[in-house]
């Protein structure tokens, strides 16, 4: 288990501390983000995904399949999740100076009050787990 926290948003009219976690039990690895302040804050929450990354995202989690594998991410109830490809605020990828081609990015998004924890895990899963039978009511993606 490793954790660490920062003071930059501090200098926030009324400042955050955010405090982060990550723990790893086998093929998970758990983020807790602390975000210790008062006031109303807008937040976000980014991951940024390789071009060659297949992406199902649900309501709450976000299967990930690439050449070798398959990772499903556990996403918190609490804020609001999107996957952005390119766009105004959205993830790009440059395999060289001058070239720039759009890549996803799961974004999680919010208004807090106060104090707030998040919950993000992150499971790796078998090889033979199939993308097709995951079930998804949410944006389908694929770079």
């Amino acid at each position: 288990m490793i954790t660490a926290e920062h003071y930059g948003y501090t200098r926030l009219n009324e400042g955050v501390i955010h405090r982060r976690r990550l723990s790893l039990n086998q093929n998970r690895l758990e983020i807790i983000d602390h975000l210790l302040g008062n006031g109303i804050h807008d937040i976000e929450w980014r991951l940024h995904f390789a071009p060659q990354c297949k992406i199902k995202l649900n309501e709450n989690s976000c299967i990930i399949k690439w050449h070798s594998g398959f990772l499903n991410i556990n996403l918190d109830k609490q804020i609001q999740w999107s996957l952005l490809n390119g766009e105004m605020n959205g993830g790009w990828y440059s395999s060289a100076f001058n070239l720039k081609q759009p890549t996803n990015t799961l974004v999680g998004f919010g208004k807090i009050k106060g104090s707030i924890t998040l919950n993000n895990s992150l499971d790796l899963l078998e090889r033979n787990f199939s993308i097709r039978n995951y079930p998804t009511t949410g944006t389908i993606n694929s770079s």
